[in-house]
C-alpha cells in the first residue's frame, strides 16, 4: 500500500494516496514515518492544515526517537514542512519552542527562519517578530516578551 500511496502522491491524486496511506500505517511497513509524512501532505492539500500538523508532528517525534544520523535530513524536512503547516494557524510561544525542540540541531536556525518566513508571507507579523527574535537571542528564553496569546 505504501508504494501505491508513493504513485498515487506523485501524480496529485491525493485521495488515493490518503487511502493507501492510511492502508499501509495499519500494516507492518518498513518505514511508517514517510507514510506518515506523506498523509499529512495529503491533508495539506486537501486544505486540513490542523490534521496536516498534527500528522506531521507524529512523524517528526517518532523520526526523532530514532536519532539516527541517516534521518538528520528527512528530519529537517518535516521540521521545514512543519513549519510550514504551523504557519497557516496561530503561531506563538508554544509553537516556536516546539519547532526550535524538535529540529536537528544542525539545521534548527534554517528551520526557524522559514517559520519566520512562512509567518510574514502569511501576514502574521507578530508572530515573525517573535521567531526572529528567537534566532537573534540563540535561545527561547525570550519569549516571553513576545508571548501574545
Amino acid at each position: 500500500y505504501a508504494g501505491l500511496g508513493e504513485l498515487y502522491f506523485r501524480m496529485g491524486k491525493y485521495d488515493a494516496a490518503e487511502l493507501n496511506y492510511t492502508k499501509a500505517l495499519k500494516e507492518r511497513i518498513a518505514n511508517p514515518t514517510l507514510a506518515q509524512y506523506r498523509l499529512a501532505w495529503c491533508r495539506f492539500n486537501f486544505g486540513d492544515a490542523a490534521a496536516a500538523k498534527r500528522i506531521a508532528l507524529n512523524a517528526l517525534r517518532s523520526v526523532k526517537a530514532k536519532t539516527q544520523t541517516s534521518d538528520a535530513s528527512f528530519q529537517k524536512d518535516v521540521a521545514r514542512d512543519l513549519a510550514t503547516f504551523l504557519a497557516r494557524g496561530a503561531v506563538g510561544g508554544h509553537e516556536i519552542r516546539m519547532i526550535e525542540r524538535l529540529s536537528p540541531e544542525n539545521s534548527r536556525k534554517d528551520v526557524l527562519k522559514h517559520l519566520a518566513g512562512e509567518c510574514e508571507r502569511l501576514g502574521q507579523k507578530k508572530a515573525a517578530i517573535g521567531v526572529w527574535a528567537v534566532l537573534k537571542a540563540g535561545a527561547v528564553f525570550v519569549m516571553a516578551e513576545f508571548e501574545w496569546e
